[in-house]
C-alpha cells in the first residue's frame, strides 16, 4: 500500500498536503467563478416553468396559513420550511418562481458551505471540486421511469433542500468544534442541526456522526462530553422553539407528525421499480433512486469514494462524513417501511463532500493514484454535462402544458385527475378551473388526465370504467408523459354529459353512509371516488388536514388493513375509523356528544362497494 502513496488516516502528512493545496489561489478562483456562473444557470434558468409538484402546492398553501395564524395543514412534517414559503408568498407572491426561489438559493448556499468545509480541510482546489460536484450533479425526483422533478430536486420547494443546507452547516460547525474544542462551535452546531431537523426530521440522524467526530478528535474527557451534550441539547431546544408560533397547538402538532409516520409505516406507499409494483418499499428503494439519478458509472465512482475514505481521510473527518451519509441511509432503508423518491437527498451533502476530499487526496499522491482520481472524476463530469444540457432543455410540459392548451378562457367543463398528486398539480395550474377526481356530474369532462406516474401504482376504477364505457366518444392525446382524454366532438360531449349524470352505483356504500350520517344531523366530508390508497386523500381529512370532523372515504384495495391502520392513527386524537366493505367512515379530532355512536351505527348500514 505504501508503494502507491497511501498514508494512514490522521497522519501529519495529510495535514501538510491540505495546507500546501490551499496556496493555489488565482487559477482556482477563476475556475470557481466559471462554476459559479454555471451554478446560477443550473439553479435559476426557467425556474418557474416546470409544472408544480403536488407537495410544493401543499407547502405553499400551508405556509400562507401559518403566517396568518392557522396551523391546520401539513403537520406531518416540521414547520420551518412552511414559515419560509409563507413569508415569501406574502412578500413576493405565490407563483412557482417566487415559491421555488428560496429552495434554489438554499441549494446554491449548500454548495458554498461544502466549499468552505473542503477548503478548510484540504485546500481551495478541493473546495472548488466540492462546490462543482454539488451544483452540477443530477438529483432528479424519479417516479418509475418518469422524472417528475426535472433534473435537480434543489430547483423545487422541497423541504429536503432547506434541510440539506442547514445540515451541511451543522457538519461544518461540528467539524470546526472538533478542531478547536471551543464552546462556540458546539452552540453553532446545535442551532444549525436543530433548524435542519425543524425543516425535515431525518436531519437529526447526523447527530451521532457529529458527536463521534468531536470525541474521536478531541479525545473523551469531561469537557468534550459536556460539549457533545450541549450540541444535542441545543439542537433539541432549537427545534422545539420553532413550534412556539403554534402556542397551545404545538403538542398536538408534534404528536401528529409522529403519528403520521406510524400510519405511513402501516399503510405503505406504492411505487414501481423496474416494472414491479411494491405496496411497501423494498429496503433498497432509496439506493435504487440514487443509482437511477446518477447513472451506473457515476454511482460506481461514488461507491469507490466511500470505500477509499477510511484510508485517505483523517480519522475525524472520515467518521463525520461517513457517519453522516451512512446512518441516514441505513435508517431510511431499514428503519421505516415506506420511501419516497427524494429521500436520498438526505445524505447527498456529506456524500459529495466526502467524494471531493477523497478525489483531492488521490490527486496529491503518486501517478497511479492520480490516474485513479481521474477515473473517478470522469463519470461524474459526464453526469454534470448532462445536467447542464437537460436544464437548457427545460420547457412547459405535463400539467402546465395541459393548462396552457385550454387557452385564456379555461376548460369548458371539469378536468378529471387520477389521484391526489395529479389533482393538486392540476389545480395549481388551473386555479380557476373545476378540477376533480370524478368524471361523473352534471357536465361532460373537458379532459380526463391519466398520469402513468400515478396510474402505474394506484387504481382508480371509476375513471377506468368511465373511459372504457365511453371510449368511442373520447379522443386520446399524449401530452409529454400524460394521457389526456377529451370529447371527440360536440355530439360526443352531449353523450358524455348524459353518461356523467347517471347514478354512480360503484359508490353505493359511500352514498348510503353519507345519507345515514346526514339523517342523524351530521355533515360528513366525502372523499369519493378514491384517488388511490388511503394515504392519498385521507390525510387531507384528518386533523391537520382540512379539519373535517366526520368523513367518508372509499378505498380500492386493502380496506381492512388500511382501515385498522387509520383507526389506530385516529385514536391518538380521540377519533375512530370503521370499515364496511370498502368504505372507511370515521371521525377526526375529539367528537362532540353522541358523534361516535352515530358514526358507528351508520357505518354498519353501508352497502358494500363492488
Amino acid at each position: 500500500m505504501s508503494t502507491v502513496g497511501l498514508r494512514a488516516p490522521g497522519a501529519a502528512a495529510d495535514q501538510r498536503d491540505g495546507e500546501r493545496g490551499s496556496g493555489s489561489g488565482a487559477p482556482a478562483l477563476v475556475v470557481l467563478a466559471l462554476l459559479g456562473g454555471l451554478a446560477l444557470f443550473v439553479y435559476l434558468y426557467r425556474l418557474g416553468v416546470p409544472t408544480w409538484l403536488g407537495d410544493e402546492v401543499v407547502y405553499r398553501d400551508a405556509g400562507y396559513q401559518y403566517v396568518h395564524g392557522n396551523f391546520d395543514l401539513a403537520l406531518e412534517n416540521p414547520p420551518v420550511v412552511k414559515y419560509v414559503l409563507g413569508l415569501v408568498g406574502v412578500v413576493f407572491g405565490s407563483g412557482p418562481t417566487a415559491i421555488r426561489a428560496p429552495a434554489a438559493v438554499a441549494g446554491l448556499l449548500t454548495g458554498v458551505v461544502l466549499l468552505l468545509f473542503a477548503r478548510r480541510e484540504a485546500g481551495l482546489w478541493v473546495g472548488v471540486l466540492a462546490f462543482g460536484l454539488w451544483v452540477l450533479l443530477p438529483r432528479p425526483e424519479l417516479v418509475g421511469e418518469f422524472d417528475v422533478g426535472q433534473v435537480k430536486i434543489d430547483r423545487y420547494a422541497r423541504q429536503e433542500v432547506f434541510m440539506g443546507l442547514l445540515m451541511a452547516a451543522a457538519l461544518l460547525a461540528s467539524y470546526r468544534w472538533s478542531q478547536s474544542g471551543r464552546w462556540r462551535g458546539t452552540v453553532l452546531a446545535g442551532v444549525a442541526l436543530g433548524l435542519a431537523t425543524a425543516c425535515k426530521a431525518p436531519a437529526v440522524l447526523v447527530l451521532p456522526a457529529m458527536l463521534a467526530c468531536g470525541l474521536v478528535t478531541l479525545r473523551i474527557s469531561r469537557r468534550s462530553l459536556l460539549q457533545a451534550a450541549t450540541i444535542g441539547a441545543t439542537a433539541a431546544a432549537t427545534a422545539a422553539a420553532t413550534y412556539i408560533p403554534m402556542l397551545g397547538r404545538a403538542p398536538s402538532a408534534i404528536d401528529f407528525m409522529f403519528g403520521a409516520s406510524d400510519w405511513r409505516n402501516a399503510i405503505g406507499h406504492p411505487f414501481v421499480f423496474d416494472g414491479t409494483l411494491y405496496q411497501f418499499a423494498p429496503w433498497w428503494a432509496n439506493f435504487w433512486w440514487q443509482w437511477k439519478a446518477l447513472g451506473t458509472p457515476a454511482t460506481i465512482a461514488v461507491v469507490a469514494c466511500l470505500v477509499l475514505a477510511p484510508f485517505l481521510l483523517r480519522r475525524g473527518v472520515a467518521v463525520l462524513l461517513m457517519g453522516a451519509a451512512l446512518v441516514p441511509a441505513a435508517f431510511l432503508a431499514f428503519g421505516v417501511d415506506y420511501a419516497l423518491p427524494y429521500y436520498y437527498f438526505t445524505w447527498q451533502p456529506p456524500l459529495l463532500l466526502l467524494c471531493a476530499l477523497v478525489i483531492g487526496a488521490l490527486a496529491r499522491r503518486g501517478i497511479p493514484l492520480r490516474v485513479a482520481a481521474a477515473l473517478i472524476v470522469l463519470p461524474l463530469a459526464v453526469a454534470a454535462v448532462g445536467v447542464v444540457r437537460e436544464v437548457a432543455r427545460i420547457d412547459t410540459r405535463d400539467y402546465a402544458a395541459v393548462a396552457e392548451s385550454f387557452g385564456p378562457g379555461g376548460p369548458a367543463g371539469p378536468v378529471v385527475t387520477w389521484d391526489l398528486d395529479s389533482f393538486t398539480a392540476m389545480r395549481a395550474e388551473l386555479p380557476r378551473g373545476d378540477v376533480t377526481f370524478d368524471p361523473r356530474g352534471q357536465e361532460a369532462p373537458a379532459a380526463i388526465i391519466v398520469d402513468p406516474a400515478s396510474s402505474d401504482r394506484r387504481s382508480n376504477p371509476t375513471i377506468t370504467a368511465y373511459v372504457r364505457a365511453n371510449r368511442s366518444d373520447l379522443r386520446e392525446l399524449a401530452v409529454d408523459r400524460l394521457l389526456v382524454y377529451v370529447p371527440r366532438s360536440a355530439a360526443a360531449r352531449q353523450r358524455l354529459a348524459a353518461a356523467s349524470r347517471k347514478a354512480p352505483a360503484v359508490d353505493a356504500g359511500v352514498i348510503s353512509i353519507s345519507r345515514c350520517l346526514r339523517s342523524r344531523g351530521l355533515d360528513p366530508s366525502v372523499a369519493s371516488p378514491s384517488p388511490g390508497t388511503p394515504s392519498q386523500g385521507v390525510k387531507t381529512l384528518l386533523p391537520g388536514g382540512s379539519g373535517a370532523n366526520i368523513w367518508v372515504y372509499r378505498t380500492v384495495e386493502r380496506a381492512r388493513e388500511d382501515g385498522r391502520a387509520i383507526d389506530g392513527f385516529l385514536q391518538r386524537g380521540g377519533g375512530r375509523a370503521v370499515v364496511d366493505g370498502r368504505v372507511v367512515v370515521g371521525y377526526a379530532k375529539e367528537p362532540s356528544s353522541g358523534d361516535a355512536e352515530r358514526v358507528e351505527a351508520c357505518a354498519g348500514r353501508a352497502a358494500r362497494v363492488r
